[in-house]
């Protein structure tokens, strides 16, 4: 399960790993997309806004159990 996660190609674009390393945005658009965390990557530990932003998303709304 976790292989099929991490292995979106198309959709890594949009992660904020890949984001953060490419350094095709600047820290200013990477922080609107982490202003309000609804979700948290269980494999590194970054929060965003959208669970688009990360390779494995969980919800860190209280009361949900994503991992």
């Amino acid at each position: 399960m976790e292989e099929e996660i991490f292995h979106k190609p198309m959709e890594h674009p949009n992660h904020l790993c890949y984001m953060f390393k490419s350094g095709k945005v600047t820290l200013e658009q990477l922080k609107d997309l982490v202003r309000e965390p609804m979700y948290i990557c269980k494999w590194c530990g970054r929060v965003a806004e959208k669970s688009d932003n990360l390779c494995a998303a969980t919800s860190i709304q209280k009361g949900s159990c994503g991992m």
